[in-house]
């Protein structure tokens, strides 16, 4: 058993660079048509190609997950049809948080944000885009929503003075 738990402790510690993305189909490609598993909104495969794969999130697209109270890293691709203020990522109930900037014109751009979930429950995270009642077009791909390394850190070390007391006793 305590070789179980160190072992697990160990996988926690040092796994803490390989994380979960919480998001499903973060790249929209499982779906029939414009319809993406797990997502509400369109997908799209043109006029513009994809960052990876075949499809990419258009406009407007929202998903929900369920969230433990912590730190988390929202990122992916975004491209704008006009480079103005970038497509925006919210996570209801948290925020709104732009994940890239300008230059995004016709051209594939990566952000990223930290962000705080204040407690457990269910979150919808929605892409959009803000400028869309003036012909830009956002598209999202690649989205990933993954615990915060340090996060998983902390929690192995939780468990290595688990261990530690346990064994003293």
């Amino acid at each position: 058993m305590k070789k179980l738990i160190l072992a697990v402790a160990i996988v926690m510690l040092l796994g803490s660079s390989v994380q979960a993305n919480l998001i499903l189909n973060p790249g929209y490609e499982a779906g029939t048509g414009s319809a993406a598993d797990n997502w509400s909104g369109t997908r799209q495969s043109s006029p513009y190609s994809p960052h990876t794969g075949q499809y990419y999130g258009f406009r407007t697209t929202e998903q929900s997950v369920y969230l433990t109270a912590g730190d988390y890293v929202l990122d992916g691709w975004v491209m704008t049809n006009d480079g103005m203020n970038g497509g925006r990522v919210e996570l209801l109930g948290v925020g709104e948080f732009t994940i890239m900037g300008t230059n995004a014109n016709f051209n594939w751009v990566y952000g990223s944000v930290n962000l705080t979930v204040p407690a457990d429950g269910n979150y919808t995270v929605k892409t959009y885009d803000p400028w869309y009642y003036y012909f830009q077009n956002a598209m999202f791909d690649d989205l990933s929503l993954t615990p915060e390394p340090a996060t998983m850190a902390l929690m192995g070390l939780g468990v290595v003075g688990m261990l530690i007391r346990r064994k003293r006793r």
